[in-house]
């Protein structure tokens, strides 16, 4: 359910009208500055997840 949340989430923010106006005013390196923040948060994410789980098998 949550994924599903999530998707309809992405799909509404990939709107076509918001696609021009966002896009149309933002450079393009911000574009790729934002998706590599995206990319950094979802590896320590999925780090703390790994961190979290050696620790739990430690005990």
């Amino acid at each position: 359910h949550g994924f599903d949340l999530a998707m309809s989430r992405f799909t509404f923010a990939n709107d076509p009208a918001l696609d021009r106006t966002t896009i149309g005013t933002t450079p393009g390196f911000l574009e790729h500055g934002i998706l590599i923040l995206l990319m950094l948060f979802l590896i320590s994410q999925i780090m703390r997840a790994v961190e979290f789980g050696i620790f739990k098998l430690k005990i």
